[in-house]
Formats: structure tokens, sequence, C-alpha cells
């Protein structure tokens, strides 16, 4: 987003930027409240894992006001670094 607005690009464009992936976690969050269970299952990875810890709960659910505290605050960079490391993952660099 710094990129953007060093670039000059419209506020609007880097508040959407934020925005977007704040408000998708966000929903994400409450409609589905499955939360983090630690398993020996290999297929099971940590980004998985660790997601679900922060925003939803480990082994039971947190409250939905809690949910949604966590998604805003750490929605939009939890989106973001799934986009940039599944990016670098494709590209090779991972």
């Amino acid at each position: 987003m710094w990129l953007l607005a060093w670039m000059g690009a419209p506020t609007w464009l880097v508040a959407t930027m934020w925005g977007l992936p704040t408000a998708a976690a966000l929903i994400w969050t409450i409609a589905r409240p499955l939360p983090a269970i630690a398993t020996d299952d290999d297929d099971d990875g940590w980004t998985t894992y660790s997601i679900l810890y922060v925003l939803v709960g480990e082994e039971s659910p947190r409250a939905v006001p809690v949910r949604i505290i966590a998604a805003v605050f750490l929605g939009g960079p939890i989106v973001w670094s799934l986009f940039v490391f599944g990016l670098s993952t494709l590209v090779g660099v991972f």
C-alpha cells in the first residue's frame, strides 16, 4: 500500500487494497468458525493451523466479537502474506 501511495495512486485505491483483504478475512472468520486443531496429519499445513489459531481460536471458536477484532486488526496482513508467499512459491523462490 505504501508503494501505491508513493507512486501517487488515488487514496481510494490505496484504501481498497487494504480494505478488501480485511473484509474478506472478516467475512471468512465469521462464516467459518472452525478452530485450529493440532494433528499429526502431514496434510494439514502449518499455515492453515496458524491462521485458524489467530483468527478463530484453538480447539474451540472464540466469541464472535473477539474474532471480529482479530480479523479487523490482522486480516489484511494475513491475506497479503498468503498472497506474497503463494506467489513466491509459484515462482520458485520458496
